[in-house]
Parts: structure tokens; sequence; C-alpha cells
């Protein structure tokens, strides 16, 4: 019986992968499927994707000095806007002397496979593969010191492995790659060319499926409009529109995370500006804190906190994993919504395959400095081909802000065709077949 291990080490991997219909089609396969997850979040993956054919493997931390400095070289050897902006303000899990001692990364970035695999060992890795001998191993972040291990031993076991980038920003934001697995599946062509130019992967490991979970979106909601505004706690007569914010981990320089109040001070703006026939919704973030502290009750907003919460991380991440009963909430809170308004949130992206304009917002409601304005957060490379399609709106002031919420809410349907160019654009194709063409490599891996 052919056996697969897949890892979800990532909070979004479990929404964009296993909640997609690629799960469901891989189970009904016959395949055995071991999940491979965070010790603490063993009882969360049963629950939520156990079943017949599938056994989940919880795994300890097991990553070691090494593994970070692995991590350094790597982060050092990639040349980006992304990354030169991340550095500056402290985004991110960066050590400055290693960063600085590994100034000539760049020049032997393709030899730092050949040096992680000559270096790294991990018995436990080893001996989890031995125990379920996989048929195949599918690694669903390729930048995740986890799923390095684990494509490492994988491919010294002589294992067909698939690796994935996993999202838009990964190839421009996570440093070089570590391990090159056997395929290696995207999204769509925007990062295929990213992987070739920017970390010299050959072609022909490529393969570009789409983005699985996406498949769903392109139907409707099984409940009504008006049953989703009332399990949202927000009135059925008001029109909705949604914000997600920013994050504390995102805007924080420093300390500088602890006084930090864009969200807070957006939302109260979105708020004052809001045509009085729409409520704002705010989504927070399941993986990071938003300071609302001193904010005033307004009573044209509503808050959503989703996500199952397991403790704090590193860096001020939250961790925390996303129920398919929340993956569904998400669709059908963008289903409701007139627009959407975010900073550089791959909401966005779901906003435009599901038709809905978007507002993206590039200026501060408090004036601070560049460096820790949000405006040079436009400047990563993932976020520059949704500024330049024309299908979401752009604010760099209060005014433009004002201009454009009346706008999308007298005109909604307005840049239809541009916001579905970039939808096409960013997710290869609205055709429903994603999880469809990811499977078919999955398993082709066992035939190649």
């Amino acid at each position: 019986m052919n056996k697969i291990i897949i890892t979800s080490f990532h909070p979004f991997v479990s929404r964009n992968i296993l909640s997609a219909p690629f799960y469901e089609m891989l189970k009904h396969t016959g395949w055995r499927i071991m999940l491979l997850v965070p010790e603490r979040k063993k009882e969360f993956f049963e629950r939520e994707y156990g079943g017949i054919g599938v056994a989940v493997e919880a795994m300890p931390n097991l990553l070691s000095r090494a593994d970070g400095i692995f991590r350094e070289l790597a982060m050092a050897a990639i040349r980006t806007r992304s990354l030169a902006i991340m550095r500056k303000r402290g985004m991110g899990i960066f050590h400055p002397l290693l960063q600085r001692f590994f100034f000539f990364a760049p020049l032997i970035r393709s030899l730092i496979p050949f040096l992680y695999g000559y270096f790294m060992y991990t018995s436990a890795y080893r001996a989890l593969l031995k125990k379920y001998n996989p048929s195949v191993v599918f690694a669903t972040d390729v930048f995740s010191s986890n799923d390095c291990r684990l494509l490492l031993e994988a491919k010294r076991l002589r294992i067909p492995t698939v690796g994935m980038v996993r999202s838009w920003d990964s190839l421009t934001t996570k440093g070089g790659f570590r391990v090159i697995p056997d395929t290696l599946i995207m999204n769509n062509n925007l990062v295929k060319e990213e992987a070739m130019r920017l970390h010299g992967i050959s072609a022909s490991r490529i393969r570009v499926v789409g983005i699985p979970h996406y498949d769903r979106y392109l139907s409707p909601p099984a409940r009504t409009r008006a049953e989703i505004l009332s399990a949202l706690g927000v009135p059925t007569d008001k029109r909705l529109a949604l914000y997600v914010p920013l994050g504390d981990r995102i805007v924080k320089v420093g300390e500088r995370a602890l006084t930090h109040t864009f969200d807070r001070d957006i939302i109260a703006l979105i708020a004052r500006l809001l045509p009085p026939s729409h409520t704002l919704l705010v989504r927070l973030p399941p993986t990071d804190t938003v300071n609302l502290e001193e904010l005033p009750l307004l009573k044209n907003v509503v808050f959503d906190q989703p996500g199952t919460r397991f403790g704090d991380g590193i860096g001020g991440r939250r961790i925390a994993e996303m129920t398919r009963a929340e993956d569904v909430r998400l669709h059908e809170t963008i289903f409701a919504t007139d627009f959407v308004l975010t900073v550089f949130s791959s909401v966005c992206i779901d906003a435009v395959v599901m038709g809905k304009p978007v507002i993206l917002i590039g200026f501060d409601p408090v004036p601070v400095s560049y460096w820790e304005s949000v405006s040079r957060i436009h400047e990563f490379e993932h976020i520059r081909p949704v500024l330049q399609s024309g299908g979401v709106a752009t604010v760099r002031s209060e005014s433009e802000l004002q201009n454009a919420l009346i706008s999308c809410a007298r005109k909604p349907a307005a840049d239809t065709e541009k916001r579905r160019a970039l939808a096409e654009w960013e997710t290869y194709a609205l055709d429903g077949k994603s999880s469809k063409r990811m499977l078919e490599v999955v398993l082709g891996a066992l035939k190649s």
C-alpha cells in the first residue's frame, strides 16, 4: 500500500492544504496518510483531520543551534528589497551579528544545500521515515527548518520528495534553499520566475498548480448573506466592510511594538469615514496581537477573532491553527462583505478571487518616520504586482481613503475586469482544478 507523509508545521498549511479539496481527494485514493505536526497540536489535528487511513505523528522541537546558523546563512544568501526592509526594521527572526558575518553568503548560495547535507543529521527524522517507510514525502513549507530536516533525511534514504513554496512572499523573504526537493510545487508563474531568477531553481523541477483552497471559493457558501451577518454579530440591515489588521509583529521597530497604535488608529479613522450604510468588521489575525488599547467603543465596528490558540511562540507570534469551520467562516465573511481594507494581507487575493473591491492602505493615521511607516511595506516584492495591477485601490492619505470608501460603496462593480485579471495572475487559473493538479503532482512523484 502506498503511503505519504505530509508536514503541517505552519498554521496556514491546515487552511491551504488540509482544508482544501486536495486532502479529501488524496484520502479517496486509498493511500495511507501520516500527518507530521508539532507536538502540542497533535490532538487538534487528530480531531480536525484524522480518520480512517490517517495517522497523526507529533514531532517534538528538535531544532538545534546548527539549524539557526544555517537559517541565517540561507537568509543572508538572497538579496531582495523585502529582506533589506525586514533587517532594517527587525521584522522576522534575525541574528544581526550572523547576518553581518555571512556577508559572503550570496557567493555560495548554490553550495548551501551541499553544506547543509554534509553537516546536518537528525536521527529522529530518519527513525520516523524508517518506521513509516513512505512512498512519498510532501513537505508543505520548504523554508521551514522542520521540513528541511525531513526532506534531507528522505533524500538520503532515496524516498521521492515533493516540496511546496507555502506563501506568495516566501521566495523574497525567507532566504535561500537549504534542501531542494525532487519536485517543487508553486502557486503561480510569478513565483516560478522568482525561483528561477533569485534561487537558480531549474524549471524542470517546478510544477505550477494554482491555490487549492480557492477551489471552494468559486462557489457561494451554503448560508445566506443574512445568516452570515447574524452569525458575525452584524445587523442584517447593514452592508459590510472588512478590515484585516496589520498586526503588532509587522509594525514593530524593536520595543516600538509596545506603543505602536497603527491598527487602533486606522480602525477609528475608517469607522469615522465609513458611510452610515455600512458596519466595519475587524477580523483579528489568528497568529498575531493587535494593540487596541484606549480604542473607544465604536457603534459601527464589530470584531472577529479566529483561530485555536496553543500559546505564544518566538518573535511575538501566537501559535494557532485554523479549523475547517473557521476557514468556512472566512469564505462566508468575504462573500458577505462589500469591500476589503488591509495594508498587505493575502486576504486581498481572497477578496479579488471572489470579485470584491480591495483598498490597500499606504499611509499612517499618525505621522511617523519612514522606517516606522506602513508605506515602506508596499516596497516588498510580492505586493508590487498587486499595486501595479489596477485591480485594487491604493490610498496614501485620509482624503484618498474617504474617496475610496465612497467609491467602493457606490460603485462596487468598478474595475471588475482588472480584479479578475489580478486574481488569475496570482492564482494561476480560476478553474476549480488546483487540488486536482496538486494531487497529480504528489502522486506522480512516485513514478518519476
